[in-house]
């Protein structure tokens, strides 16, 4: 049996925002530990750049991949649960 089955949506959807939230509080201890300071990062004009760029680039992407995947996120919203 599937490990969501018969469960309601809600329950998956708190599953994944406390697995996002963990690996998240992960991702800021190990860069603690490695002494590297998102502060100093998203402050300086290299950060800055690399964060707009990559904004960009998945700005772009997702308005490649959209038109494809719009019928699927429509059809998902009008099952009945």
């Amino acid at each position: 049996m599937p490990r969501f089955y018969h469960q309601g949506r809600r329950v998956v959807y708190n599953e994944a925002m406390l697995s996002l939230l963990f690996w998240a509080f992960v991702l800021v201890l190990g860069l603690s530990y490695f002494g590297i300071s998102l502060q100093a990062i998203l402050g300086s004009s290299t950060g800055q750049a690399n964060i707009a760029y990559l904004y960009n680039l998945l700005l772009q992407g997702w308005q490649v991949v959209a038109p494809y995947v719009q019928p699927f996120l429509t059809f998902l919203q009008n099952i009945k649960p």
